[in-house]
């Protein structure tokens, strides 16, 4: 192998250069005082010295002295930046005094010899909050869904059979999320904008998109992504998630009064699969709030993924990968919560939640809504806090 052979890669502000070997320097900011007919000496320690880094850099070839002019000028600008170099890595510095050697008999050849000083103070940059990112990817994936939406080509008859099915199967899903014992105020709304949806689905369905967009809107009502609101507590929005995703990972049974054509059979799955997937984004946009315990931010997500994973495998490719994206943001910001501070309490006699919520140390109002609280005057059973 020869020496040019062993030369490896790095990088400085986008420009590429060749090097074999670097030096690191280190040490101590050390003042040695020496005083007159004293043979010890006294020694001040000022601290570390700031690290230097002596790299070699190599530009070799036809072109060699428009690459080595090209690498002096960005040595020049002031300001430090990211070194990315084959041993050291990727390290904060700017360049402090570096040298050009040319030789004649050597062309084709130029080698810079670099020391690098720390860079000081790195530039602040921004981290992307977790929660925001979970609900982007919400809102990805349900455009992801609207998009991929589409029926076969049927006959009348057909439509007429398929506006039927859908309007039995909005009825079971009607039910289904009156289970979920939303607040009065916020169920009234969602039940009447499926009773919308239902009067009007021959309409809708005749424009698919116009179907999908219309269930993606009320899925974003049901999770109140628009407007949030205080009134969801944490107990109603688990009541909720494990609602939703129990319907979609067992789905109630459906007997169509219609005959089975093939368009009508592969219409069916196409609009199940759309509500199944619209259905988790709701259940996903419900899910994000802070919990007080673990166990219950983990059977949230459990759920959630359990949900997700049922339906991937009939998930068209990019409705896929966002369901992908949107089950990995839903991990990071629920397990990002740090919930290892809370207590547990075996209450034997029915005690008020004020006390409890004192010996606790935790406030009322968020002892009720953590615990679920039925009467504030009697208290009994695990309570959290």
């Amino acid at each position: 192998m020869s020496w040019m052979e062993r030369l490896n890669r790095g990088t400085w502000k986008n420009r590429d250069f060749l090097t074999e070997n670097h030096n690191a320097s280190f040490g101590r900011r050390l003042v040695i005082h020496e005083y007159p007919n004293r043979d010890d000496a006294e020694v001040e320690d000022l601290g570390a010295m700031a690290k230097g880094w002596q790299i070699n850099a190599y530009f070799i070839g036809p072109n060699y002295d428009i690459e080595a002019d090209e690498f002096l000028n960005v040595l020049a600008e002031p300001g430090a930046d990211w070194l990315m170099h084959p041993y050291l890595g990727e390290i904060w510095v700017r360049p402090w005094k570096w040298t050009r050697s040319e030789q004649v008999g050597e062309d084709g050849y130029c080698k810079f010899s670099i020391t690098f000083a720390p860079g000081g103070r790195q530039p602040f940059e921004p981290t992307v909050d977790k929660v925001d990112r979970a609900s982007a990817a919400i809102e990805d994936a349900q455009d992801k869904i609207k998009d991929n939406f589409e029926l076969q080509p049927m006959t009348g008859s057909v439509f007429d059979d398929l506006v039927a099915d859908v309007q039995s199967k909005l009825d079971v899903m009607r039910k289904a999320i009156a289970m979920a014992t939303l607040p009065l105020s916020k169920s009234n709304q969602v039940l009447t904008i499926i009773n919308g949806i239902k009067t009007d689905v021959r309409t809708l369905l005749g424009l698919p998109q116009q179907y999908a967009n219309t269930l993606a809107s009320f899925a974003n009502v049901l999770a109140f992504l628009d407007s949030p609101d205080d009134d969801l507590t944490v107990p109603v929005r688990v009541r909720a998630v494990t609602r939703l995703t129990s319907t979609v990972n067992n789905p109630p049974a459906f007997a169509s009064n219609s005959t089975q054509t093939a368009a009508l059979i592969a219409n069916n799955a196409a609009e199940q699969d759309l509500r199944n997937q619209l259905l988790l984004t709701s259940a996903a946009g419900l899910a994000i709030t802070t919990y007080q315990d673990a166990e219950t931010r983990d059977r949230v997500l459990q759920a959630l993924l359990d949900g997700i994973d049922s339906v991937l495998n009939n998930a068209k490719p990019d409705v896929f990968n966002a369901l992908l994206d949107m089950r990995a943001a839903l991990i990071d910001a629920l397990l990002d919560q740090d919930l290892s501070n809370y207590q547990t309490k075996q209450v034997v006699n029915f005690m008020p939640a004020c006390v409890l919520a004192h010996q606790l140390d935790i406030i009322e109002a968020d002892f009720v809504q953590l615990n679920g609280v039925a009467h504030p005057l009697f208290v009994a059973g695990t309570v959290r806090g």
